[in-house]
């Protein structure tokens, strides 16, 4: 285990992000069932998080797709617009406090999938 303190954690999580934004275009966000089937693929905003705050990073908004193929939601990946992953965590519904929070983790092709969150956090912060 270690412990970092905010400004820090904040730093590192902010070059993370900028990292999501570095490609040719938009950033990614790619649902997969426990098995590694891609279920939906989701475009990020231009600037795909929100500066660092309290050891937390979130998402700025996500467009709403189609789902790619019919399955339950279990991971998702973090891509710059060239594929290269920056992050990497588990789904849950929205409130859940999962990596990715999604409306419904059940995933039909064909039909809207709304990713409601992405949020990377570093909990382990140095108390003053």
């Amino acid at each position: 285990m270690f412990e970092v303190q905010e400004a820090v954690a904040n730093a590192m999580l902010d070059a993370g992000g900028a990292l999501v934004d570095a490609g040719a275009g938009a950033g990614k966000a790619k649902i997969y069932d426990a098995s590694g089937n891609l279920l939906s693929e989701h475009t990020l905003s231009p600037t795909a998080f929100a500066a660092a705050a309290g050891g937390s990073l979130d998402s700025n908004a996500i467009v709403d797709v189609n789902g790619t193929a019919t399955g339950v939601a279990s991971t998702a990946d973090v891509t710059d617009s060239n594929d290269v992953v920056r992050f990497h965590g588990d789904c849950g519904l929205t409130g859940s406090g999962a990596f990715c929070e999604l409306s419904n983790t059940t995933i039909t092709q064909n039909e809207q999938v709304q990713c409601t969150g992405i949020s990377v956090t570093i909990s382990n912060l140095i108390t003053p």
